[in-house]
């Protein structure tokens, strides 16, 4: 395995990089300094020291070479942002023990990331494969974190996200008898879906020509009931005296309703249908009552 295909770390993913790590060296045979400490030289003057120290030395260089590698392959395969708040260390197991306690409490704060997701609403867009895919994903980096959930309980929490608008499937689903797998449940979700977006345009299409149509017999009968009015004024028969020509004097006595000459507007017959039409009782001698004496 090449070195430069390890994970780079940043921070959420160090069980990841740590196993790219040790599977890297360890199919180089460069892994001996994480399993072994570092050898120890022999007692001076004890027996077959030549020996043990000749021994001694074969390790030693051995595990420095493998400490200098690890060493080497760990800083490279971690990202700069971070690299600088990793503690020294004077041996490579050493480091990578410091950088597991450095990333642990992180790694709980991912999980509970990764859980939210888990358990978000999903808002119908056209999009509920996505949305699977998503949730699957999420299922896969707690995986990786240590943290299983099997086949079922994600499908438990997919269908426990969707919209009330699913409500029926989730019924139909719950009363199989042998229930879908993952990839045999998605395409159904999604065919729902479509079925649910379809229904909703429909709905709103005859919503919409109802209040067209509402509001065209609307304007119609407005249109129709001031033609009538029209109608009245224009054909109303006109008072006495009424001339081609009209002089100065008789422009005093014009009616303020139909403006035919001859009489007032409280005479006219135009004006009295026009208020019985609606209900009005007029009385030509109001202005009388109010007058003071």
């Amino acid at each position: 395995m090449r070195y430069d295909n390890i994970e780079v770390l940043t921070g959420s993913n160090f069980k990841n990089w740590k196993s790219h790590v040790e599977m890297s060296l360890g199919v180089n045979g460069l892994d001996y300094a994480l399993r072994e400490k570092k050898p120890k030289p022999p007692t001076p003057g004890v027996a077959g020291y030549d020996d043990l120290m000749k021994a001694y030395e074969i390790k030693l260089e051995k595990w420095d070479n493998s400490n200098h590698v690890t060493f080497l392959v760990m800083k490279t395969s971690i990202s700069l942002d971070i690299t600088g708040a990793l503690p020294d260390k004077g041996t490579a197991k050493e480091f990578l023990k410091a950088v597991e306690e450095q990333f642990k409490s992180s790694e709980n704060v991912y999980s509970r990331e990764l859980l939210g997701k888990l358990l978000e609403k999903y808002v119908i867009e056209e999009n509920v494969r996505g949305h699977i895919l998503r949730m699957v994903n999420a299922i896969s980096k707690l995986k990786a974190l240590e943290f299983v959930l099997n086949e079922n309980i994600l499908i438990l929490l997919i269908l426990e996200s969707l919209t009330p608008e699913f409500d029926q499937f989730k019924i139909n689903y719950n009363s199989l008898k042998e229930k879908w797998s993952l990839p045999e449940m998605t395409p159904r979700v999604v065919e729902e879906e479509q079925r649910i977006m379809k229904q909703a345009k429909d709905q709103a299409f005859h919503v919409g020509s109802s209040k067209r149509k509402h509001d065209g017999q609307a304007s119609s009968s407005k249109a129709l009931k001031k033609q009538f009015i029209h109608n009245d004024t224009q054909t109303a028969p006109k008072g006495k005296g009424q001339a081609a020509n009209t002089s100065a004097g008789d422009a005093k006595n014009t009616c303020h309703f139909c403006k035919d000459v001859g009489h007032f507007r409280k005479n006219c017959p135009g004006f009295l249908k026009w208020m019985m039409k609606r209900g009005i009782k007029f009385d030509p001698h109001h202005k009388d009552k109010n007058k003071k004496y």
